[in-house]
């Protein structure tokens, strides 16, 4: 049976590597501020923390009153106890985990499917909800995966999910059920 594929951030990326090898298998599919482009350029951060040394100096010096700033920039419309909690939940664990996931992933790679995604864009069901203010990816990223509908959200950074909970909620369910 065909599923419903919702994605964010690194989940597109695995998301959108998964579906393209198995589109039958793929009923839907739903992004939000991803890129699956080879020609997408990291963003700064990213590129510190891909470079050794680099990347676990930054990790180990990061304040919480300098996360929250980041994070406040990237993502405006996020609630202050979901910065809370999120900076709490960093452990040395997950920062070693962040830069390993970083400095695994290579937009490049991506050349030889990106043919794939669009092929598959155009056969299923795609609607891309993004976020404006991200200064991580573009806006114009959103126009990139043959989508039937993009919806740009203006006053809402990279993060759809944690800044525009009911209108992704609506929209989401809107698009599964149509």
């Amino acid at each position: 049976m065909p599923i419903d594929i919702v994605a964010h951030d690194f989940g597109g990326i695995w998301a959108l590597a998964w579906a393209t090898r198995h589109p039958q298998r793929v009923r839907r599919l739903v992004l939000m501020n991803t890129a699956y482009q080879a020609d997408y350029r990291w963003h700064g951060w990213a590129r510190v923390w891909r470079t050794p040394i680099l990347g676990e100096l930054s990790h180990r010096l990061t304040t919480r009153r300098a996360f929250e700033a980041e994070v406040c920039r990237a993502s405006p419309g996020v609630s202050g106890d979901y910065l809370r909690s999120t900076f709490d939940a960093i452990t040395p664990s997950s920062q070693s985990a962040a830069l390993r996931l970083y400095r695994a992933h290579d937009p490049r790679t991506w050349a030889h499917e990106e043919q794939a995604m669009l092929r598959l864009t155009a056969q299923k069901p795609t609607l891309v909800l993004w976020g404006d203010r991200d200064p991580y990816i573009a806006p114009a990223f959103a126009e990139r995966f043959g989508a039937a509908r993009a919806l740009h959200l203006p006053k809402v950074g990279h993060c759809v999910p944690a800044e525009a909970p009911d209108v992704m909620r609506q929209e989401v369910r809107n698009f599964l059920s149509a």
